[in-house]
């Protein structure tokens, strides 16, 4: 997987945190909830290949090449920024 680089601004220097816990976060060290996401907009390349019916390998290739940001790529972006860990992101993400 390549991690997009460019999504982070200029200058950013990557520091991955590694959750401690404590009494109020029951030590699990996360306090509420981040979501991952992962969209894919429907033009009119990506319709054609829905229509015949393309492979979703084929489909999604595409959709990254436009641009979409696949759900474990987003995970390392907010790990990157600090709103999660590297292992939560591979424990939760498949």
């Amino acid at each position: 997987m390549e991690f997009p680089f460019e999504l982070l601004n200029d200058g950013d220097q990557l520091q991955f945190h590694k959750g401690v816990g404590c009494d109020r976060c029951g030590g699990s060290g996360y306090r509420g909830r981040v979501g991952l996401y992962e969209l894919m907009v429907l033009d009119e390349e990506i319709r054609s290949l829905v229509l015949r019916r393309a492979s979703t390998d084929e489909i999604a290739h595409l959709a990254e090449r436009q641009g979409m940001i696949r759900l474990r790529e987003d995970g390392l972006l907010k790990a990157a920024q600090g709103m999660t860990t590297v292992e939560e992101i591979f424990r939760t993400v498949v």
